[in-house]
């Protein structure tokens, strides 16, 4: 009776003190909360990832590739523009990025920045589904970035992408933009735009 208590014992000790040695799963590398970096990848036609949260006085920076042979472009705002007939216009009545100073460095092109210039008239649908054609004065800002074409447009910042094109989109949040949001593409393929084709992701920001 005593010897198999004794084994039983020492089988218990055995167990664990190899318990202990054994290595613990090796923990999830996570985003620096304070200066999260998001890579979202472009494809035909959608958005990876489709659904980002942020927090309000955090220092974005979206790395933005477009993993496709197709143009696509990034927008985020809310009410996408749309005439009277339902078409889509080339944006939303209210522009994620006008509530703060974006930077952008890449091979993007970028269009809606401040201090930028029109090349020629472009026609955006108003909220109203009218349709608004204008052009801005020139300007001898550049907002720094190299390599880049930038226009004021009425309807919102606007970085587009050709294929395998990447770009870094880098902005503090705030509380101005709190809520939901939308990232949508409004780039056409065969007379379709890519939103319609469900080209659409969400963003949420939370508060601090």
């Amino acid at each position: 009776m005593k010897k198999s208590v004794l084994i039983l014992l020492m089988g218990l000790l055995i167990a664990g003190c190899g318990s202990v040695f054994q290595p613990g799963p090796t923990p999830t590398p996570t985003l620096d909360p304070e200066a999260p970096e998001i890579t979202i990848t472009l494809s035909d036609f959608s958005f990876t990832p489709n659904r980002i949260k942020l927090r309000v006085g955090q220092n974005v920076t979206l790395h933005v590739r477009n993993g496709s042979a197709t143009d696509h472009e990034l927008m985020i705002g809310r009410n996408p523009l749309r005439d009277e007939s339902g078409q889509l216009g080339d944006g939303f009545e209210h522009d994620f990025f006008a509530l703060t100073q974006p930077e952008v460095s890449g091979e993007a092109q970028v269009m809606g920045l401040e201090g930028a210039q029109m090349d020629m008239p472009m026609g955006t649908a108003t909220a109203e589904g009218e349709m608004a054609m204008g052009s801005e004065t020139p300007s001898t800002e550049t907002g720094g970035m190299e390599g880049m074409g930038e226009a004021e447009m009425q309807n919102g910042f606007m970085a587009m992408f050709e294929s395998e094109q990447e770009a870094d989109i880098s902005f503090t949040v705030n509380e101005d933009m709190l809520g939901a949001w939308t990232m949508g593409c409004f780039e056409t393929s065969q007379g379709i735009v890519h939103f319609d084709e469900g080209m659409v992701g969400n963003v949420i920001v939370l508060g601090e």
